[in-house]
């Protein structure tokens, strides 16, 4: 029988002292009713996309957008339905020609609200989309997409990975299919408080058809998100997408295409 010597057994407990903070066990990583009813978050997304091959050179579009949205939590049988009202909000799109176009609500096909309901893995039910088909705004994520990303759903420990499909609409009849995989890094200290660092990786793809060419593209995502712990919410994050492919015409002529994009969530109070 191996019998663990006194002075193996001195020499692990002190290496445990040493291990880092980061190291979580059983931590509870699921949605349920916040310690507050309410929370306001900003969202900024900046998008680039570049048509390559044109007799005019590469031709550059640029979007970025701002916008707020003020939450109310309640309880809802098993769940927890989210209301959100979207406040401040502010959009500007750059032609190839270098024009700064300034974007309304209804441009951006944003929502003046919408609500969801959560179970403690993420949506349960999407009541009110945040966003409408035809949006003129590229952005390639939704709102309630970003606020509430999937969890394990019960307790979770460092080196836990668990994976989610997600499809996004985009622009007129567009889709983006994106498989993640969130892995749990550990615990780190955000505004003085311990909160959960997820990272997220991703594999994309996107078509979008159209009367005047259609896309075709695949590429990658990476970031991370912080998980307030004392008020069961996501805290932050940044997500960067780089995709490419083509974009081809109706007479066969084909280009090559490259998009990247970062979106940003910040829990405001």
């Amino acid at each position: 029988m191996y019998r663990f010597a006194p002075s193996a057994l001195t020499a692990a407990l002190a290496a445990s002292a040493l291990l880092p903070s980061s190291a979580v066990r059983g931590q509870q990583l699921s949605y349920g009713l916040p310690s507050r009813a309410t929370a306001t978050y900003q969202i900024v997304d900046s998008t680039k996309m570049v048509i390559l091959g044109s007799p005019m050179g590469p031709l550059e579009l640029r979007s970025g957008s701002s916008f707020n949205y003020s939450l109310t939590f309640a309880a809802d049988g098993q769940g927890v339905r989210v209301t959100a009202e979207l406040g401040a909000f502010e959009a500007r799109l750059r032609d190839p020609m270098g024009t700064m176009t300034s974007m309304s609500r209804e441009m951006a096909g944003l929502t003046s609200s919408f609500e969801v309901v959560l179970a403690p893995g993420g949506l349960a039910d999407v009541m009110t989309a945040p966003r409408r088909a035809g949006s003129e705004l590229p952005m390639l994520v939704d709102p309630h997409e970003v606020v509430f990303p999937r969890l394990p759903g019960g307790s979770a420990s460092t080196g836990d990975t668990w994976v989610d499909t997600v499809n996004v609409s985009v622009g007129d009849g567009g889709e983006r299919v994106i498989v993640y995989t969130y892995t749990l890094e550990g615990e780190v200290t955000h505004d003085g408080r311990p909160h959960l660092r997820v990272a997220v990786s991703g594999e994309t793809t996107m078509s979008m058809p159209s009367l005047d060419m259609t896309m075709t593209l695949t590429g990658t995502e990476t970031g991370h998100y912080l998980w307030d712990i004392e008020r069961g919410l996501m805290a932050s994050s940044v997500i960067t997408r780089r995709t490419e492919g083509s974009a081809t015409a109706p007479d066969g002529t084909a280009g090559g295409l490259e998009m990247t994009a970062t979106t940003r969530l910040t829990l405001e109070n």
